[in-house]
């Protein structure tokens, strides 16, 4: 007798293979979340290499500021470059300014709480 495919039951399996079925969608089901416990370490692996990596250029470049405006004072000084001391306050004040406002929002954008 040769089936018709309207004959064929893709339902529900029988209760004799129901076992097999539900350890199949188990095993699926640890699987799946083998898969995002995966890609959640991945992705705080790489947070982590990018927060070092973002750490260490702001590190450099606020060393790089403060030993600017040292380079400054004491070419002021010794040199005689002098430069008023409206400038000079000017100076430091503006750039001081922009590089804790970038510090402070690299910061934030870095080292977030987790929510």
């Amino acid at each position: 007798m040769i089936r018709q495919p309207n004959d064929i039951n893709f339902g529900s399996p029988s209760e004799a293979s129901q076992p097999l079925y539900q350890s199949e969608i188990n095993w699926l089901d640890e699987q799946r979340k083998d898969s995002i416990h995966l890609e959640t370490l991945k992705s705080l692996k790489q947070d982590r290499k990018e927060r070092r990596r973002y750490a260490e250029q702001i590190f450099t470049l606020i060393s790089t500021w403060l030993f600017t405006v040292l380079f400054i004072m004491i070419i002021n000084k010794k040199a005689g470059l002098m430069l008023s001391d409206s400038i000079i306050i000017t100076l430091i004040t503006t750039t001081t300014a922009s590089v804790l406002g970038l510090f402070i929002v690299v910061i934030n954008y870095l080292f977030k709480s987790p929510k």
